[in-house]
């Protein structure tokens, strides 16, 4: 077929056959273009998808958030599981609007289930929304065993934070009913014994749960915080630093093995932490502002210590550790 016979003669008219060809190819033509496009499209979303899943798998959270960035620019097939795993990945930076608001367009858009839920408690739990998580606990209606016995061991820790000693025991007896043997609900009968002030089987319960979850940030942390309120600060010491490698923009570890070295007269690696905190942050907060302060103290450089805590309450002025560290300071210089 030539395609001269889709050229209109100025002598005659085409026949209707041939004015429907002429009619929708045009669009054809560009119909099947916006298909190869959004197929290319379609392929892009899912290598970047899976470079971030690669990237997530290996803890590089930054590189992963960059991925995810492009996927969820677009509509497409992928786009709810990759706002979920935006969401994930913005949690472990500890930017838990920007995640919150990731999992809620995730569930918007049909992505629903246990891990979600988990996922969107998790990160209320991290960054202290307690009634907001027990209300949207409570939402959850699933049957799944072990994502129950999980939501009711985070209702626990909730309502421990919220002072409802009564609730926070309902709910734990709830979760080790369901599975008595998981970390999480052992990570949650230590926080229960710990708000009883029963440390030692807090510490029990939490090693346990360590032995179940050895490489979860948030029970390194609490594992480490129990063995140095019981004595054993040198087993303390290499749950922390992993902690800080796994969180290296998050203070809670920092605040906690600096003035355990410190102590120790290694001031020269508290120093380094300090320092690789406020290099992994981009710019130095209040926590590495006095963080600071405290190892300039140590060293004797008080005028310096002063720059440093007053620069933490310029950006935290109800910081207490700082308004307790600057009254030291002046004290000291008289």
């Amino acid at each position: 077929m030539s395609i001269h016979m889709f050229k209109r003669s100025p002598l005659s008219k085409p026949s209707r056959s041939r004015q429907h060809l002429i009619d929708v190819l045009p669009t054809a033509i560009g119909t099947v273009a916006l298909l190869a496009l959004s197929a290319c499209g379609d392929g892009n979303q899912r290598g970047s998808l899976e470079r971030a899943q690669k990237f997530l798998s290996e803890k590089q959270f930054s590189a992963a958030i960059i991925e995810l960035k492009n996927v969820v620019q677009e509509p497409g097939p992928d786009e709810a599981q990759a706002r979920f795993l935006l969401a994930k990945a913005l949690r472990e930076t500890e930017d838990y609007g920007a995640a919150e608001i990731e999992i809620r367009k995730a569930k918007s858009q049909g992505l629903q289930g246990g891990e979600v839920t988990l996922e969107l408690l998790s990160l209320m739990a991290e960054s202290s929304q307690f009634n907001n998580l027990v209300e949207e606990a409570k939402q959850y209606k699933g049957q799944d065993k072990v994502t129950r016995a999980l939501v009711y061991a985070m209702m626990c820790e909730a309502y421990i934070a919220l002072a409802k000693s009564t609730e926070a025991s309902d709910a734990c007896k709830e979760a080790v009913a369901l599975d008595p043997t998981h970390p999480k609900v052992k990570f949650a009968q230590g926080y229960l014994a710990d708000s009883r002030g029963d440390l030692a089987a807090a510490a029990s319960f939490v090693e346990e749960s360590l032995k179940g979850s050895p490489d979860d940030p948030s029970i390194l942390f609490y594992a480490a915080i129990l063995r140095e309120a019981t004595g054993k600060t040198s087993d303390a010491i290499p749950l922390l630093e992993r902690v800080m490698v796994m969180r290296p923009t998050s203070p809670r570890a920092y605040m906690v093995a600096i003035p355990i070295y410190l102590r120790s007269g290694d001031t020269a690696k508290a120093r380094t932490a300090t320092n690789r905190l406020n290099d992994a942050t981009k710019k130095r907060g209040p926590y590495g502002s006095y963080l600071l302060a405290l190892v300039d103290l140590a060293e004797g450089q008080r005028e310096i210590a002063r720059e440093n805590v007053q620069s933490s309450l310029k950006a935290f002025p109800t910081f207490g550790p700082a308004l307790a560290l600057a009254g030291k300071i002046e004290l000291e210089l008289g």
